[in-house]
């Protein structure tokens, strides 16, 4: 007997719609990832990627790690852990993101609407008909690099190479003196990269910056304390 259109075969179920993870646009930058030492994007361990799952239904976009999708993916299907379909993308300013998620959405509907999961004894495997398979193909091309315009994107640069004039001007404007609190510095990095964001950047050292600036203020007041 032929298995309706969504079926299970596994005995897990799969959504039936589809549902939007926003990203906060608020923090412009909400995609952005520290690093263990800053340096170009693709030589980041921590990819961009846009999730859909198949169980949940959920459309997100997420820190991935190349390394764990290896050890996670099986070589015989491109679904990560059983039923999560991942597109590597580039670094999107948090609008751009939410504006894709909206544009995608029909075909992350068609992917749902066109899927089924089958145990082969062993392990779970995805079935997409033609139609998922159709939309699939759509996202993909839609979400690469060589695809997204530059308006959309945020390039990783160093911090002295976002601002090489102005770097005192950008520590006025976020409001970072020798008296800013510790607790407060996160709230720094944040709204650094905010800045950035509206030049279409993103600062991959921000933290060490704020951190360095905030030590040299702190001793350069302590300093003018001594000598007065």
């Amino acid at each position: 007997m032929a298995h309706p259109h969504n079926c299970v075969t596994s005995g897990h179920e799969l959504a039936q719609h589809v549902r939007i993870v926003s990203v906060d646009e608020r923090t412009p930058a909400a995609l952005g990832v520290e690093a263990d030492a800053p340096g170009p994007r693709d030589e980041r361990s921590e990819p961009i990627e846009l999730h859909l799952d198949l169980r949940t239904g959920e459309l997100s976009w997420e820190v991935g790690s190349h390394q764990h999708r290896r050890a996670m993916a099986h070589p015989r299907r491109v679904f990560w852990d059983g039923a999560i379909r991942v597109w590597d993308t580039a670094l999107l300013h948090a609008r751009a993101a939410n504006t894709l998620l909206a544009e995608l959405t029909p075909y992350a509907q068609q992917i749902l609407d066109g899927a089924s999961l089958h145990w082969d004894g062993n392990d779970e495997h995805v079935h997409l008909d033609e139609s998922a398979s159709a939309a699939q193909d759509h996202i993909d091309a839609t979400v690469s690099e060589q695809a997204l315009p530059d308006s959309a994107r945020l390039w990783p640069e160093y911090l002295h190479d976002c601002y090489p004039d102005d770097q005192d001007e950008l520590r006025a404007r976020i409001g970072l003196t020798a008296q800013t609190p510790h607790d407060h510095l996160d709230e720094m990095v944040t709204a650094v990269e905010t800045d950035a964001a509206d030049y279409g950047l993103f600062p991959v050292d921000a933290s060490d910056w704020v951190l360095d600036t905030h030590r040299a203020l702190r001793t350069e007041a302590s300093n003018s304390d001594v000598t007065t």
